[in-house]
């Protein structure tokens, strides 16, 4: 066997985790559950407003600073990737990342209630999307 270290270490680390996952589900004596037949919330499928549901209206106002931070982290994130982002705004992408992942939290709270039927969770679903 041959020692490495640097990225070479890491990528052997990864290639074995993954290899490790894959195959962890193959002892299954069951299949997985299907895919609902309405596409399901996280199922790209035909997109779905109901801007005139009141509750669709109200998430949509709930998550728009989510939307707003979701797009001022893409502009960091461009910064970040080409290695522009000084050492503030790196501050800055960090603080608002964790805001985010919060909200995106508090957000889910709301998507994923039990009061919530699927169409209306596929709108909501979608007003999140967005941000992407």
């Amino acid at each position: 066997m041959r020692f490495t270290n640097g990225f070479q270490s890491f990528r052997h680390l990864a290639i074995l985790s993954t290899s490790v996952l894959l195959l962890s589900g193959c002892d299954r004596e069951t299949t997985p559950a299907a895919a609902p037949e309405n596409g399901g919330v996280g199922v790209l499928g035909e997109r779905v407003t109901m801007d005139d549901d009141p509750m669709v209206a109200e998430f949509r106002t709930e998550a728009a600073p989510y939307l707003e931070m979701r797009t001022a982290l893409n502009a960091l994130n461009g910064r970040l990737a080409t290695g522009d982002a000084t050492p503030e705004e790196v501050e800055e992408w960090q603080a608002m990342q964790e805001k985010c992942d919060r909200e995106r939290v508090r957000l889910n709270a709301i998507l994923y209630a039990d009061s919530v039927d699927p169409e209306r969770r596929r709108a909501m679903f979608w007003i999140l999307q967005s941000a992407n």
